[in-house]
């Protein structure tokens, strides 16, 4: 479906900036102390890391569960459907 060029005209150009602000977290106090003594950020990067490894085995399970649940599928007319959906 192609679109005009002057189809979002009156979307664009509204403002002459864009800006993106940041926003920084920084502990105050004792804050730091306490983070540092519970050792919450080796913590989640140890989390981290190990989330990494959890997702390449489940994602290994699923692509086999998806293997064998389509074993002996029948996708006869699968042809007619796609012509369908692209008419």
């Amino acid at each position: 479906m192609m679109s005009s060029p002057f189809l979002f005209q009156e979307f664009t150009a509204q403002y002459p900036l864009s800006k993106t602000l940041r926003f920084e977290l920084k502990p105050i106090a004792k804050t730091l102390q306490y983070i540092q003594e519970k050792s919450f950020l080796q913590t989640d990067e140890h989390l981290s890391e190990l989330y990494k490894q959890v997702k390449k085995l489940l994602d290994e399970y699923h692509r086999e569960f998806l293997k064998e649940a389509f074993i002996g599928a029948n996708l006869d007319g699968l042809d007619t459907y796609l012509d369908l959906h692209q008419a």
